[in-house]
């Protein structure tokens, strides 16, 4: 793409300087390891480019010993990429979706898929240090939401009579549930935002979201993840956060809703 136009020219002057040229290269978004970051079409293109410019050697950067967004998936398709290039990833993407999630598998392609055409037809970028509530307004966008758990729904219907595909299909919603909670917390008083209104003419906490915040606590815990962004919060310290903000009072004013001081 155009955006890559600045790293193409410094690789080909790296390569007229030597033939022993590696890359390191990022597959996760470092800010959110869970937020779904559908780069899984663009792996394929990336390394067949740099095979053939010349590159040596490539190291791809997820995000290491905590889960992340479709960590599995990602993990085989690069593995097997990382020998051979050019093997085709539908072959890839059938392998995996049949073997590691049975039945359900055809729903959960429908899910990446979704994704992906969501990113092209919003034209959203996808950034490393990005953040999934600026992406409310494109490929994560609360309709989308919508469409991408309907998908999961149907993927844990369809896994049911297997408690380990029933494991597999829950950890995708992880990605899932951390936009919602995230955006519901910038979306605040708003369709959408984690406070609805009291009886006072005010706001309160959604009733529901205690739980909600606890059950996503324990997935998370559940899934093995350690840390939600790079050098950033364990499951139990965002969980602790949330009891803050939930804790913490709101009320309205005559011109804006805020938190007292």
């Amino acid at each position: 793409s155009s955006s890559a136009a600045s790293f193409r020219r410094d690789l080909t002057g790296w390569l007229a300087l030597t033939p022993h040229v590696f890359v390191w290269d990022y597959t996760t978004q470092f800010t959110n390891y869970l937020a779904p970051f559908p780069d899984y079409d663009m792996l394929a293109p990336n390394l067949r480019y740099l095979k053939r410019v010349g590159v040596e050697g490539v190291f791809e950067q997820g995000s290491g010993d905590t889960y992340s967004d479709m960590a599995e998936y990602k993990s085989y398709l690069l593995s097997s990429l990382l020998w051979n290039p050019d093997t085709p990833v539908s072959r890839l993407r059938e392998e995996f979706m049949t073997g590691y999630y049975g039945r359900a598998g055809v729903y959960v392609t429908r899910y990446l898929d979704s994704l992906t055409a969501a990113v092209g037809s919003t034209r959203a970028v996808l950034d490393i240090y990005g953040n999934p509530v600026h992406d409310a307004r494109d490929y994560l966008s609360p309709g989308r939401i919508d469409v991408y758990s309907s998908l999961l729904d149907s993927a844990a219907a369809a896994a049911e009579a297997s408690p380990a595909q029933t494991a597999r299909v829950a950890r995708l919603r992880l990605p899932v549930e951390y936009t919602v909670l995230q955006q519901s917390l910038f979306f605040g008083t708003q369709k959408h935002g984690y406070l609805v209104r009291d009886d006072e003419g005010g706001y309160k906490p959604d009733a529901r979201w205690p739980a909600r915040v606890h059950r996503f606590v324990a997935a998370c815990q559940k899934a093995g993840v350690k840390e939600l962004s790079e050098g950033g919060l364990s499951p139990e310290a965002y969980g602790r956060q949330w009891d803050s903000v939930l804790a913490t009072p709101w009320y309205a004013s005559s011109s804006a809703i805020a938190r007292p001081t």
